[in-house]
């Protein structure tokens, strides 16, 4: 991974950071994991045979959990690209 991309990746993560500490991104976080337990609820009562229902709750679902994964990832990205640069400039001490 170049310095370039490394970069762009350690400034991405320090947004997403920023954004999920912010009230909007604490608005959002809380109504997809709302999002998840409601559609939860809805699949759980509703009959094996309304597959379009069963469909249109499951991707409600995956819509708020993938909300969720890729924010989790673009951090998980940022603090990985952080470590890389630490180890090539010889700095191994724990922050």
């Amino acid at each position: 991974m170049t310095d370039d991309i490394k970069m762009k990746a350690v400034n991405l993560g320090i947004d997403a950071e920023v954004f999920k500490r912010s009230a909007f991104g604490k608005y959002l976080v809380e109504q997809a994991h709302r999002e998840i337990e409601a559609e939860t609820q809805i699949l759980v009562d509703l009959e094996p045979t309304d597959i379009e229902g069963n469909t249109e709750s499951r991707m409600k679902i995956n819509t708020a959990k993938m909300f969720l994964v890729w924010l989790e990832q673009a951090i998980s990205s940022g603090q990985l690209a952080t470590e890389q640069f630490k180890l090539e400039d010889g700095d191994d001490t724990p922050d």
